[in-house]
């Protein structure tokens, strides 16, 4: 009876079978053309009135043949998919770089491009971006309200700097005459460019609600220092989200460091209410500082510090000991209803050797108690979703070294004392927890990240309390600890 309401179900719900993904492996022994036409045919026939939503995958070593070229059975298929269907999202992963076969697929794509209202085009190893003007034209994309551009290159970083020359082909996609950017209410940019490209294309978007960037810099080292901006920030009136992921490589760290600042800082943002900020190196006591400041300018220029609901910190270096800087800034953040933040002990080593948590204790911060209320929460006062990753960071995560011994020796002496860092600050968080719970917190999700967790956990009896504390049915808390 199961299995024949699921049918049921399946088959009358024509947005299952609207997403369609052209699998790579045409160039299989068992690829059979027919069947996957049949197959094709099936779910287009099923998807019904429902716009389609379509993948494509358009590799140089799986679509194609031994002489490099389309075969018949690839362009009936594509033919049969662009002349049958309506669709409302399209999204190309392009695996090298092989022009007679690429433009002929975006070619036979034209006539399914007005009705689109999402489009992805994903660049993996290859520096041509060229092909994006083979839809050069007026109007071509009168729907389109999604935007995502992604150039990555290989996995190698020593091969992205030999593939990588910052001064090769202009940033194409900055055409007006290709994307109807003015209309864009969402983009998405991961780019192997310089920060000043995305800024390039964030000029054009005033319409934009949602805006996610990818960042990440392979200058050589003879290039000019990037400035702050002087010019007059960009403004999106009607931006609530905002993503910025920033990955700078060891070739440049310096210049990588200014980029989140100086993207930040470009920006005005009247309307945000989501904030994700991802910052994948650790950053130092002078660093840190700088990134935070700019924040705090861009809350203050765009008058969000009281009115921002949402926040994600996942950058290195906010200590669980004292991250002061970034407690100040949340301090002012008083409309804030859900926190993600990621906090390291690596402080621990070199910095006074206290289990406090400065986060943790101005959580607990209450207000001053009137005559018939209790005290309330007076730091994040609004707070209901909280989620914590505990990374525990060991020095063979930094330190590549001919003497492994050395490294053992020194990391045991280091967890001695970090063990029970650990318990004092899962001890601290308990209390928290168990405050806060009474005074609008919800949901609670903790990460430890780290070896060798369980043992020192279960000795301390900290584990076993805070399970606890998730089957508690009376605590009318969703909490979940997990070890990563």
């Amino acid at each position: 009876m199961i299995c024949s309401n699921w049918r049921t179900t399946a088959l009358n719900t024509p947005e299952i079978w609207a997403r369609i993904r052209i699998r790579e492996d045409f160039s299989l022994e068992r690829y059979n053309p027919a069947r996957e036409l049949r197959g094709l045919k099936l779910c287009v026939e099923r998807a019904s009135w429902c716009p389609l939503s379509v993948e494509l995958t358009l590799d140089q070593t799986a679509l194609s043949t031994r002489d490099w070229d389309l075969t018949w059975e690839h362009t009936t298929l594509f033919e049969f998919l662009t002349e049958h269907s309506v669709w409302s999202s399209l999204v190309i992963h392009i695996r090298g770089f092989r022009p007679e076969v690429h433009r002929t697929i975006f070619e036979m794509l034209k006539g399914n491009l007005r009705s689109l209202v999402r489009l992805g085009v994903h660049l993996i190893e290859t520096e041509d971006m060229e092909i994006l003007r083979t839809w050069k034209g007026t109007n071509a994309f009168p729907n389109l309200r999604a935007l995502e551009l992604s150039h990555a290159h290989a996995q190698n970083p020593e091969e992205r700097l030999i593939y990588y020359d910052p001064s090769a082909r202009a940033f194409t996609t900055i055409d007006t005459s290709i994307f109807p950017y003015q209309r864009l209410t969402h983009i998405s940019l991961d780019l192997f460019r310089r920060v000043e490209d995305a800024l390039q294309v964030l000029q054009l978007c005033k319409s934009l609600q949602s805006v996610h960037i990818h960042c990440s810099f392979y200058f050589q080292e003879s290039s000019a220092p990037l400035a702050l901006s002087q010019n007059s920030p960009i403004s999106l009136p009607y931006l609530d989200t905002l993503a910025i992921y920033a990955y700078p490589k060891w070739r440049d760290r310096r210049r990588g460091m200014l980029s989140l600042p100086y993207l930040v800082g470009s920006l005005t943002v009247p309307s945000l209410k989501s904030l994700s900020l991802s910052w994948d190196i650790d950053i130092s006591d002078e660093e840190e500082p700088l990134i935070c400041a700019a924040i705090n300018d861009l809350f203050i220029r765009s008058g969000v510090s009281t009115s921002l609901r949402k926040l994600g910190l996942s950058i290195s270096g906010i200590s669980t000991s004292a991250p002061t800087v970034w407690g100040d800034l949340l301090e002012e953040m008083t409309g804030l209803e859900e926190l993600h933040i990621k906090l390291t002990e690596h402080d621990v080593a070199t910095k006074a050797n206290t289990s406090e948590s400065v986060f943790l204790q101005q959580l607990l911060q209450e207000t001053e108690p009137g005559s018939d209320a209790p005290p309330m929460p007076y730091f994040l006062p609004d707070l209901k979703y909280l989620q914590i990753r505990y990374v525990r960071w060991t020095l063979r995560d930094r330190h590549r070294t001919s003497w492994p011994g050395c490294i053992n020796v020194l990391q045991g002496i280091l967890d001695e004392g970090r063990s029970s860092h650990l318990v004092a600050w899962l001890t601290e968080f308990e209390s928290m927890v168990d405050w806060r719970n009474t005074r609008g917190l919800k949901s609670v999700l903790l990460e430890i990240e780290g070896n060798g967790l369980d043992t020192d956990l279960e000795r301390s009896g900290c584990l076993e309390r805070l399970k606890r504390m998730q089957e508690d049915p009376t605590a009318r808390l969703a909490m979940r600890v997990s070890m990563v």
